[in-house]
Parts: structure tokens; sequence; C-alpha cells
């Protein structure tokens, strides 16, 4: 591989966690985020609730229109012991079988969640799930490592690849593309990494720190409160590998997972946001689906993993599962950028979402993304 004879590329000018990424962010844009339900109007009954009602948008203007068949429903969540699954923290929960596609309702309900109103070309990064295509410039210094991940048998290979010079140069492609897809004036990066893991056949894939894995949860890293989790960072990642790789998640926020958890309580307020709120709406509402978004080789995703309850798996087909992920304020790209119209948009939405971030250093909770 002649690029690992290169000078190693520093990550030090694109890896910038600015004093204004983290925990208390009160808001990224001009327009505030959308109220949370009426729990007076929210359906408790676990029987209303086996079908997608609105929440998060999923954006796949920047795909083919083959997307609907990337994506499934569950038949709700269970308890991981009630699946029988090992290896499993404590009340955890998984996406129950058997996997089915979505009703033309809920479609609408998945893709087109409210009418748009002014202004949400400049809404908060925790509304919305993106996929896209990632330019073959930022996938080809991994072409090597891509090439290596068809067979198990190559991952400590890889992994000393990636922290060579190659992965390193390799790296800062894809944090240099990171940044081009920042919100303006926010372009530090937090945690970017090429990650390669063998998928271990379970529902999900993510563990914490005591090595054991945790289910469908919510990111904490910035620990914001209930409120503030719409404006967190949200994270990106973009699939390196041969073989799908799958984003699982609820599509309600988590504001209004609480209210409906809350009015199930007979209680108007909730405040934990990390694990105990996504374990007792799966609880009280095991009918609800989980979405499975494929997310193909080449593909990226971005999802507000601080704001929705969710989980990544990968089927275990003999290769290794080959990602970038890194954390920020991200957006998908314009799929028509480079007009001078769109250019001149884009310029006025940056100045009013750049003026109005505020946070603080973000925290690591005992979590570890898979």
């Amino acid at each position: 591989m002649s690029s690992c004879k290169k000078k190693t590329a520093s990550l030090e000018h694109l890896v910038t966690i600015p004093a204004t990424m983290g925990a208390t962010a009160a808001s990224v844009c001009a327009t505030p985020a959308a109220a949370p339900p009426d729990p007076a109007d929210l359906p408790t009954n676990p029987q209303t609730m086996r079908t997608l009602i609105p929440g998060l948008a999923l954006d796949l203007a920047h795909t083919p229109a083959r997307r609907r068949d990337a994506v499934r429903l569950s038949a709700g969540t269970q308890h991981t012991d009630d699946a029988g699954l090992i290896g499993y923290a404590e009340r955890s929960y998984v996406p129950r079988l058997p996997w089915r596609s979505p009703t033309d309702e809920e479609w609408r309900a998945l893709t087109q969640p409210q009418e748009e109103q002014p202004g949400d070309e400049i809404k908060p990064p925790g509304d919305r799930i993106s996929v896209f295509r990632v330019p073959e410039s930022v996938l080809e210094p991994f072409a090597y490592l891509r090439e290596l991940s068809y067979e198990t048998g190559n991952l400590r290979r890889i992994q000393a690849l990636i922290e060579d010079v190659a992965g390193r140069n390799a790296l800062v492609e894809a944090a240099r593309y990171a940044r081009s897809l920042a919100y303006c004036g926010h372009t530090g990066l937090d945690a970017p990494i090429a990650h390669a893991k063998i998928p271990p056949g379970t529902p999900t894939m993510t563990t914490g720190r005591d090595g054991r894995l945790t289910g469908l949860h919510v990111d904490s890293w910035y620990r914001s409160e209930l409120e503030g989790r719409a404006s967190s960072p949200n994270r990106l990642s973009i699939n390196l590998g041969v073989h799908d790789r799958y984003l699982l998640f609820v599509n309600l926020p988590l504001r209004s997972v609480a209210a409906h958890v809350a009015r199930a309580h007979g209680e108007t307020k909730l405040a934990d946001s990390s694990f105990a709120l996504p374990r007792e709406f799966a609880r009280l509402f095991p009918g609800y689906p989980v979405v499975k978004l494929r997310i193909a080789p080449g593909e990226a995703y971005i999802a507000p993993t601080e704001n929705v309850i969710h989980d990544g798996y990968a089927e275990r087909t003999g290769g290794i599962d080959l990602r970038f992920t890194c954390r920020g304020y991200f957006r998908a790209p314009d799929p028509w950028a480079g007009t001078s119209s769109t250019a001149r948009m884009r310029s006025a939405r940056c100045g009013a979402a750049g003026a109005r971030m505020s946070s603080s250093a973000p925290v690591r909770p005992a979590i570890s993304e898979s």
C-alpha cells in the first residue's frame, strides 16, 4: 500500500472540540425545537401502540427511490431474558421478530412526520435521521482495509493498519469530509474513529464498559437534560465495509417517549433520559415497532443518537463490520449544492444556526458505541 510511505497527516487541525459543543445546548437554530406532544393527546393503551406514529423524520432525499425496501419494522421489543439471550446487561431490550415491511400509512409517518413549517430548513439536529451516499474520494483511502474486511481472519491486520500511517491518512480524509457536513461555525469533531468489529450474531451490537451488551439505548455523551436533547450533537457513521449494516431505532424523539411513559404512569414529567426511560418505554409498549434501516456499503447516516432510542446491527456474514464514526453538529449534504441560489440560502441558514448555539464540554458516559 503505497500510501503507507507517506507522512502521516495530523488530525489536530480537524479534531477540535469547540467550547460551544456539549451538554446544555439551548438551540442550534433560529427556530426552537417543536414542543413535546401534550400527554393528554397521546395514546397509552399498548394495544394502540403497535404501528408507527409520526415522530422523527427519515430523510432519504439523497438516496435512490429504492430506499423503501431498505426499511423493516419489528413486531415490537422484548426483554433479553424472554428472548433467551446471554451477554446482555440486566433489564435490556431488543427488537422482537419477525421483521415486516411498513404499511403505506407507516411509511408516511416515518418519512413525512409533520407538515413543513417556515424555518424547517434550519431545524435542530435532533429532529431527523438522514441517509446518503459518500463520495468515492472519501472511500478510496480505505480501499485496502475494505478489501481485507471480506474475511474475519483479517481483523487484527485491519486494526493494526487503522493505527498505521495509511489508516491515519484515511482517517484525516474522513474527518475532513465530516467537517464539510457540519453546521457553519461548528466544525469541531468529537471522537472520530475508524472501527473494525466481527459482528457478534446478537440482535444489537453496542457494549458497555463492563463488556456486556446494552440493548436498545440512548447515548449520553453530553449528559443533556431532556429538554436539551434535540439540540445535542448528533452522530455521523459511514459504512466503510463490503456488507450491509443497519441502524435500529424507535422513531420518536426522547421528549415524546417521556410523554408516553409519563402518561402511562399518571404523571406529567419524567427526568431520566438515558437507560431507565428507553427500558420503561419498551416495557410499557412492547408492541411498538423498532425501525431497521439498511446502510449499504459506501452510505452514511446522520442520526440524533442523544435523542433517539437506537443501536447498531450487522449480520454474521463471515466478514468484518468496518465503519467511520464521529460526533458533532452535522446535516446531510445538499443534493443541489453548487448552485448560486443554494449557496446563498445555505449562507443565510449558517448565520441563523451559528448565532444561537451555546453549550459546554462533553462528558464520557459508561457506554461504548459498537
